[in-house]
Formats: C-alpha cells, structure tokens, sequence
C-alpha cells in the first residue's frame, strides 16, 4: 500500500539548512520526522553540501552514492573507541499499525568505505513504544527484521537490502 516512512530518503532542499551540514550528528536537528533513542544523533549527508564531513559522493567515511534522493543517514553500528559511541536512527509510522496485518519491511544500508570491521545484528526493532535511553550505551533490543541469517554486513561497495515481514 505505498512506503510509510517520511523522509525515507533524507531529502534536503533548504539552502540554509544545507550550508550548515558541517558537522557530524545533525539528522535529529535538521529532520522532526526522526529521532534517535539514545543521546547522540546520527549524521545526515546530501549532495548539495560542500563539507568534506557530510558531502556525497564523498566525505571523511568513503565514497557512496544516495540509493534514491540526494541524501542519506549514517550511524555507527560498532566501535572499539571508549570516546565515539553506537548511533541509532529512530523514526515513527505515521499511523498505527494494523493487528494481525503482514507488512513488508525494507530499507538499505551500505558499510561505510573506511569501515574497518564488518557488523551483524544491524536490523529494525518495531515497538508501539518510542526507545529511550538517557545514555549513549548499545541497545540490547533484539531487531525483528535482520539480514538474513543476522549474517554480517562486510561488502562497502553500494547498498544492500534488508527486508523481512512483520506481523
């Protein structure tokens, strides 16, 4: 019945708000449409940003083309620094979902260039609740839609699928 996220594709279009994509952690600011459920945002990348930290095609973690649009998220699934911490991105049906109803799931992700480990249990927890965590700690919660297998995400070159359905 058509894609129920807004702003699915990071679209940007505000000159403004363009000129001040310079900085890592802004996709909480700059979009009301979605959240993170912990204390650090994701970061929020576009075409029409000349900052070597959020521009695409290429920026401080690659070389990555938008699927669709001209911008995308991009959140630390893993790390072994004590000072950086995972970041999660976080949205909202615009309605409820209807019991007992299969919905399909899908969405992309590609591991970033400079990526120096692949990463498993990336994947989507589906609540009626919305997650909130007064820290910066990794999410125990087990997502319902996974890759395959929960199998690692290793390739860095252009985006991978992940989709499953939901009930």
């Amino acid at each position: 019945a058509g894609n129920l996220i807004s702003d699915f594709s990071f679209e940007l279009e505000d000159a403004a708000l363009l000129k001040n994509l310079k900085s890592y952690e802004l996709l909480t600011t700059t979009f009301k449409s979605w959240g993170t459920p912990n204390l650090t945002s994701a970061d929020l990348f576009n075409t029409g940003v000349k900052s070597s930290k959020t521009a695409i095609p290429k920026n401080d973690f690659g070389i990555e083309e938008p699927l669709d649009g001209k911008g995308y998220a991009g959140f630390r699934a893993f790390t072994k620094d004590p000072k950086k911490y995972r970041t999660y991105i976080q949205g909202k049906f615009p309605k409820k979902l209807t019991k007992d109803k299969r919905y399909c799931i899908r969405f992309n992700v590609s591991l970033a260039d400079f990526s120096k480990w692949g990463v498993n249990n990336v994947g989507m927890f589906i609540s009626d609740r919305k997650v909130q965590n007064n820290n910066d700690y990794a999410l125990t919660f087990v997502p319902q839609i996974t890759v395959a297998g929960n199998a690692p995400l290793m390739e860095n070159q252009g985006w991978e699928k992940i989709c499953g359905n939901y009930i």
